[in-house]
C-alpha cells in the first residue's frame, strides 16, 4: 500500500511538474540551495549544487538536491562535525535535500580515477574532465551503476525518469529519442557489452532484483562490488577470481567497477561515524584489485592504500 502511494504522489509531482504550477513547487528547491550554500560553508569549505538542479533534469517534488562540499585541507573532526549537524538540520527544513559529497582539494589526483561521465554531471568537477577522452569501460560503469540505482523508477513510474535518462544517454552518444524505454537502455547497454549472455542476465536483474552469482558469471563482471562480498564468504575472493577465467576485456570492466567504488567512498570517508567495516571494504577491493591485475592495478592500489591511511587517521584524531 505505502509503495503504491509513494508511486501516485510521484505521478501527482510529474503532473505538476508539467504544468505552470512548477514554478510554485521549485521555489523550495531555489531558497534551499542557497541557504544550503550559505549554511555549510564552514572552515574554508566551497559549497556547490549538483546533479539534477545543475543539469536541469529536475522534478519538483520527486528530484534530491545533490551537494558538493570541497575543503582546501583535511578538516578537523570539530568542522566535520559542525558540518554534519548542520547538514541534518537542513535535512529537516528541506526533506529532498540529497547526498553531500565531500572533497579534499589537496587530495585532487583522487580525480584521476574518477567516473568521467559521473564527474559530467557536477558543475565542479565536470570542469576537470579532458574532454579530448572517450573511455568506452567508463561509459558501461556509468549505465549499469546508474541502472542498478534506478530500475524500480524505470520499472514503475518510467515517465518521472524521462529527462534524467536522456541527459544521461546524449551524454553518452546515444540519438535523442521523444521517450525513453526501460529497453531502449538495455539495448543500448547491450551495445556495448561483448556477450548476449550480458542482455540476459541485466534482463533477469530488472525482473527480479536478485544477482545469481552462483548461476551465471556475467553477474560478477557487472557487479563485482557486490559479487567480491558475496564470494568472499561463498569459497574465497581468491578461488573465485581464478573461476570466472577474465578476458582482459572483462578485467577493464572490473576494473573500472572498482575504480566507481573508490570514487563513492572517497566522497563519505571523512562524513562516516567510524565505520568499522569501511577497512574490511576497502582491503576487499584491493585484494580483488590485485587479483584483476589489469592495467591500473598499481594507480588504484595506491589509491585504495590512500584511502585506508585516511580512514585510519580519522580514527585516531
Amino acid at each position: 500500500m505505502k509503495i503504491v502511494n509513494k508511486l501516485l504522489l510521484k505521478k501527482i509531482f510529474y503532473f505538476i511538474d508539467n504544468s505552470y504550477l512548477r514554478v510554485f513547487l521549485l521555489l523550495p528547491y531555489i531558497l534551499a540551495k542557497f541557504l544550503t550554500i550559505s549554511f555549510l560553508s564552514v572552515g574554508d569549505a566551497r559549497v556547490w549544487i549538483r546533479n539534477s538542479y545543475y543539469l536541469k533534469t529536475l522534478i519538483v517534488g520527486v528530484s534530491d538536491l545533490d551537494i558538493s562540499v570541497q575543503f582546501n585541507k583535511k578538516p578537523s573532526r570539530q568542522i566535520i562535525g559542525k558540518l554534519k549537524t548542520r547538514y541534518k538540520i537542513l535535512r529537516y527544513l528541506f526533506p529532498f535535500l540529497g547526498e553531500m559529497n565531500l572533497y579534499i582539494q589537496e587530495d585532487e589526483d583522487l580525480l584521476q580515477i574518477f567516473n568521467r561521465y559521473e564527474m559530467k554531471r557536477d558543475p565542479v568537477l565536470g570542469e576537470k574532465v579532458n574532454e579530448a577522452e572517450e573511455e568506452e569501460f567508463q561509459k558501461i560503469t556509468f549505465l549499469v551503476r546508474m541502472l542498478e540505482s534506478d530500475k524500480e523508477n524505470l520499472k514503475n513510474c518510467p515517465e518521472i525518469r524521462q529527462k534524467k535518462w536522456k541527459s544521461h544517454l546524449e551524454e553518452l552518444g546515444r540519438e535523442r529519442t521523444r521517450y525513453i524505454h526501460l529497453s531502449d537502455i538495455v539495448d543500448f547497454l547491450s551495445s556495448m557489452l561483448k556477450s548476449k549472455e550480458y542482455e540476459k542476465i541485466l534482463l533477469s536483474f530488472l525482473k527480479t532484483g536478485q544477482f545469481h552469482f552462483d548461476e551465471n558469471r556475467e553477474y560478477a563482471i557487472l557487479f563485482p562490488h557486490r559479487w567480491a562480498v558475496w564470494v568472499n564468504v561463498n569459497g574465497g575472493i581468491e578461488e573465485g577470481v581464478d573461476k570466472l577465467k577474465l578476458s582482459e576485456w572483462e578485467r577493464r570492466v572490473v576494473q573500472e567497477m572498482i575504480k566507481w567504488e573508490i570514487m563513492g567512498l572517497s566522497t563519505q570517508m571523512y562524513l562516516l561515524n567510524e565505520d568499522r567495516n569501511m577497512n574490511f571494504y576497502l582491503d576487499l577491493l584491493r585484494r580483488l584489485n590485485l587479483l584483476i591485475n589489469s592495467n591500473e592495478v598499481s594507480v588504484i592500489d595506491r589509491f585504495i592504500d590512500q584511502l585506508i591511511q585516511t580512514q585510519a587517521s580519522s580514527v585516531s584524531t
